[in-house]
């Protein structure tokens, strides 16, 4: 019943076969009963006249005898009410006519006795036609002949239901695989049709068509962000550059590092969110140890802690497993960021191989913890092919990312 069931499901071409089929069974079953019926009250009315005349002659023959002749040969049996051997089941009769007992498979006649002084007498003739040798059963040929033109039919409705099947869901099927091989740079062909199958094309048309400018807009948005916003760090990091070289600057050298590490940092940011606009990830990214960026990442974050009473404990395990520098420096000064900012008194960061591990107590709130780089966290390690889990137990929360 599963497997039926699946296979109904799977297939918009299936679903329209078998309700056809089942149409085509459905018609074919009342075409049978229908004739079966009309069969058996056809033969049940040739019995009951044939029986009818029968009884007429035999009355007009026993008024010509001048007595009731009776008969009894096997296939006709006659009985006067008065009779001792009258079966129990005619004595229940009262009303002339012709009566039919399907389980004796007997008819019976039934009309008052010809003769005047045999008030209140009942004659009865019965009629077996199971043991007619004379009878032609034609109601069984008939049936015969219907049930052959039932099966007949059932197998051209099964022939026709498959074709039109195929007929309805070939246009549906076709346009599948055109949807499936389609592209934004290369739309389905329209299906040119006046029906909703045509319909349902231009529409896919139009999506696609639609998806592509979306696309466009969102790659020469891109670009010109791209010139626009690099611009201006390209123009402070001279201007640091040049600063450098002047006299008299050493007590704002402090200020200047400050300046200068800021500008690296959101020049990162800047490839990091261009890069998360892009569909590929770019080749000439810059790769560095995972350690050397966490240190560069906990310098950065340390001002967080200052004149705080926290205990940062730290397990870094020395490894070579090298990571692109950009989106892991993002991706742990968040973390830190977001656990120095919540933490109440403690913040652990362990390191081991490539999985960082980044707890912090937090308070016992629902929303604690969280911070705002979460998503910035999770579009990067879903663009990179990283790992990354995040859960809150009790006061306690955690960050773990595979690098």
């Amino acid at each position: 019943m599963l497997l039926l069931k699946k296979w109904f499901t799977r297939s918009l071409r299936n679903q329209i076969f078998a309700t056809l089929v089942f149409l085509v069974s459905l018609f074919s079953a009342a075409i049978w009963l229908i004739s079966w019926a009309g069969t058996e009250l056809a033969a049940d009315s040739f019995i009951n006249n044939k029986l009818s005349q029968a009884m007429a002659q035999q009355i007009e023959l026993s008024l010509s005898q001048g007595a009731i002749i009776h008969i009894d040969d096997g296939v006709w049996q006659s009985y006067l009410s008065t009779d001792k051997q009258l079966p129990p089941f005619l004595a229940a009769l009262n009303q002339a006519g012709v009566h039919e007992f399907e389980s004796l498979n007997v008819h019976v006649a039934m009309q008052p006795s010809p003769y005047a002084s045999q008030t209140d007498v009942w004659f009865y003739l019965l009629y077996y036609p199971d043991r007619d040798p004379n009878r032609v059963n034609y109601g069984a040929r008939v049936q015969q002949f219907v049930l052959y033109l039932v099966l007949l039919m059932f197998a051209v409705g099964v022939v026709i239901a498959h074709q039109l099947a195929r007929l309805v869901s070939r246009p549906i099927l076709l346009l599948q695989q055109q949807v499936s091989a389609a592209t934004p740079n290369k739309p389905p062909p329209l299906m040119v049709r006046d029906d909703e199958i045509g319909q349902l094309s231009l529409r896919f048309v139009s999506a696609f068509e639609r998806l592509s400018w979306f696309i466009v807009r969102e790659q020469n948005l891109t670009r010109y962000a791209s010139h626009e916003l690099r611009t201006p760090i390209t123009v402070i990091q001279g201007a640091l550059d040049v600063m450098h070289y002047a006299p008299n600057l050493t007590a704002a050298q402090p200020a200047i590092q400050r300046i200068e590490k800021a500008n690296q940092n959101m020049a990162a940011l800047v490839a990091t969110f261009l890069s998360l606009g892009r569909e590929a990830v770019g080749d000439n990214l810059t790769s560095q140890s995972l350690v050397l960026c966490l240190e560069e990442c906990l310098q950065h974050q340390a001002y967080l802690l200052q004149e705080r009473n926290v205990d940062l404990s730290m397990d870094i395990n020395l490894s070579n497993h090298n990571v692109v520098s950009v989106y892991a420096k993002v991706i742990i000064n968040n973390l830190l960021r977001n656990a120095y900012s919540y933490c109440e008194q403690s913040v652990r960061v362990a390191l081991q191989g490539q999985r960082l591990l980044i707890t912090n107590d937090v308070a016992n709130e629902p929303n604690a913890g969280f911070g705002h780089g979460k998503h910035i966290v999770a579009d990067i390690c879903h663009k990179v092919g990283w790992l990354q889990y995040q859960r809150q137990v009790g006061e306690q929360y955690y960050w773990l990312v595979y690098f």
